[in-house]
């Protein structure tokens, strides 16, 4: 190992860069797993979508060119219509699965990412604690309601929506004695399947609220993580950390670098969400907290340099001399968490 001192550790990052560094690739792998919850919540509308149409071309196959009142007196239309609900009492309860178990596997991979960071940028002598909670723990902490409603609460506002405007959208088409192929075209472009950059397709809203869920969820894992390891943290404080691109909105902008309590202290002059401190602040939103630590000499006594970076730490030796070593790969440091925990087999 090479002793660095603190002339030659031009090439380290500060403790704080490390985190920055940590943080951008635990988001990448966060973000794969994201997509995922995301796809399979679309798959969940676009199978609403096809049975839907199905159910179209069905009843109209032999009633081309019937009355309204026809379909009325047959009892087809109540047919019909009992068939959407059917179909959207189902997209309602498989979405919000879908949205629940995604934010159930983003709050343990948000933890074990942060505690894993938390870990890294502070001395061998002084480890993370480590103690993620149950998961029926976590199934409850992820779906209590967020700003005033439950994320189910507002699928369910959606899929009423949606049952609304099929409703009328068929009525109209039987109205005008649309055949099967222009009905069909009404139900796809309600649900809007086809179309998810218009922000008034329902299944577009839906991405929206799984999305700010799955932030959320990431948000509230990074906070436990935060409260476990307070005394790590600077005055027990984290910090403001926004996505530095053309999305990025002024509110959130007027947050960045600041602690809760600096925020709070702020004048919000027009910001809609006043001083709000919660992440995340809206629909869509990206931004999270990262961690004021303490300064290596506050953890462990010693005026040590901050030699750090994403494939070094600093350790000391048997002589009191400080040298570069590799950290723990993530996959590793978390095989070792396992074998530490209730039920595991100490490493």
């Amino acid at each position: 190992m090479a002793t660095v001192t603190q002339a030659d550790q031009g090439g380290y990052l500060t403790q704080r860069q490390l985190i920055d560094t940590l943080y951008e690739r635990a988001m990448k792998a966060l973000r794969g797993q994201e997509n995922l919850s995301i796809t399979k919540l679309l798959t969940v509308y676009r199978q609403a979508q096809d049975e839907i149409v199905a159910q179209v071309f069905n009843r109209f196959g032999d009633a081309e060119g019937w009355t309204l009142q026809q379909w009325e007196d047959s009892g087809r239309l109540r047919s019909l219509l009992q068939s959407v609900e059917d179909v959207l009492n189902r997209l309602q309860a498989g979405a919000n699965g879908e949205i629940a178990q995604g934010a159930q596997v983003q709050f343990f991979g948000s933890y074990d990412h942060t505690a894993y960071t938390l870990d890294q940028a502070t001395p061998f002598t002084v480890p993370a604690t480590y103690a993620p909670p149950p998961e029926d723990a976590v199934a409850i902490l992820t779906s209590t309601p967020y700003k005033g409603a439950m994320f189910s609460r507002r699928i369910g506002v959606i899929t009423d929506a949606m049952a609304a405007d099929l409703r009328d959208g068929l009525v109209q088409s039987l109205i005008q004695g649309e055949g099967a192929e222009q009905a069909a075209r009404r139900v796809r472009d309600v649900i809007g399947i086809g179309n998810l950059d218009d922000p008034r397709s329902y299944t577009n809203r839906a991405r929206v609220i799984a999305r700010t869920e799955i932030m959320r969820a990431q948000n509230l894992a990074r906070d436990l993580a935060y409260e476990q390891n307070k005394d790590l943290l600077e005055n027990e404080e984290t910090e403001w950390l926004v996505t530095p691109d053309d999305r990025l909105c002024p509110w959130c902008m007027r947050r960045e670098g600041k602690s809760d309590a600096e925020i709070e202290a702020s004048d919000p002059g027009n910001d809609p969400w006043g001083n709000s401190t919660d992440t995340p602040l809206h629909p869509n939103c990206r931004c999270t907290k990262v961690p004021r630590l303490k300064k290596w000499s506050d953890l462990i006594g010693l005026d040590m340099p901050e030699a750090l970076d994403d494939t070094a730490r600093g350790i000391r030796d048997a002589d009191g001399k400080w040298s570069i070593v590799k950290p723990e790969d993530f996959d590793a440091w978390m095989e070792r968490r396992a074998g530490q925990l209730p039920g595991g087999t100490e490493a």
